[in-house]
């Protein structure tokens, strides 16, 4: 039942009292950054420059085709909820038929591209 606390608001005694703010628990994330330190936010284009890790490798021959031929494109940019940075691009295989990859990138794969120029 709630009740007259300080400066006459109600405050309910049955409920836990919260200390701290309310969003304590959600992680503070910095911004994503490629690989000259600038900050990447969604919606960003980025240059894809390379692609690390044994992962290529390890994709089928075909995959590894189409993955590999991202390498030097423009992509428009989506953040996780991590704050990992993922591009995406589809290919039409015809008759109503696509397949597509996304790769998560790491700031040393990835520059961003400045479209004021």
């Amino acid at each position: 039942m709630p009740q007259p606390g300080a400066n006459g608001v109600e405050v309910n005694a049955a409920a836990p009292y919260r200390r701290g703010p309310l969003y304590s628990a959600v992680r503070a994330m910095d911004l994503p950054k490629d690989r000259n330190g600038k900050p990447v936010t969604v919606g960003t284009r980025v240059l894809l420059v390379t692609l690390s890790g044994t992962w290529v490798e390890n994709l089928p021959q075909e995959e590894r085709v189409d993955v590999a031929s991202m390498i030097g494109d423009v992509f428009t940019v989506e953040i996780d909820e991590d704050g990992d940075v993922w591009v995406e691009r589809w290919w039409d295989d015809g008759g109503g038929v696509s397949h597509g990859h996304s790769i998560r990138l790491d700031p040393h794969e990835m520059e961003l591209v400045d479209d004021s120029a």
